[in-house]
């Protein structure tokens, strides 16, 4: 993930890139973050498998539909707006597919990015809450050492790439547009 914003950064000509430490950050942020939403699904699925997997394909299925309508994405646009539709609902599902583990914003630059991240991850901690919670209440494993110690590493990872996530932000993003002219 953190290659691919760099990437991104540098695709567009009008954009600083991101540095190293930027882009160290980013990757610290993103690992702690799916390690977080591994963790509390794992635990969910150890008791309810199916439901955590119906869970997962609802997910996939409404993800595209926020995206679709949502946002403002400009991904790959071609001129014929049959074939642009049909890309568009494509590139969403792929989308609602990687928004089970992390976000990844379809739109670059445009619009409040905040929002976004405050929207989606408030849904992602709600999320895993609620699968640490079911394992918690239903799980048989409550006398074993392991119990507590991976409820905290569930969630806490979470925290710790939102901790990350608001470094970056605050003091390593290429903030600045590049004037062209």
């Amino acid at each position: 993930m953190a290659s691919y914003h760099k990437n991104v950064r540098i695709a567009y000509e009008n954009r600083k890139n991101i540095g190293n430490t930027g882009t160290v950050l980013q990757f610290l942020w993103y690992i702690m973050i799916t390690v977080s939403r591994m963790l509390s699904f794992s635990l969910a699925a150890i008791m309810w498998p199916q439901s955590t997997s119906i869970f997962c394909m609802v997910h996939w299925l409404l993800m595209p539909l926020c995206i679709f309508k949502y946002q403002n994405v400009t991904f790959c646009m071609p001129s014929d707006q049959s074939e642009e539709s049909r890309i568009m609902r494509f590139f969403s599902r792929i989308l609602g597919l990687v928004y089970i583990f992390t976000y990844l914003s379809p739109s670059e630059g445009q619009g409040n990015s905040r929002n976004r991240y405050l929207g989606y991850y408030g849904v992602f901690l709600r999320e895993n809450v609620a699968a640490v919670t079911i394992w918690a209440i239903t799980g048989p494993d409550q006398n074993y050492w392991y119990y507590y110690p991976l409820m905290i590493c569930s969630i806490t990872p979470f925290f710790v790439g939102i901790l990350f996530m608001t470094i970056y932000y605050k003091f390593f993003h290429p903030h600045t547009i590049i004037s062209l002219t």
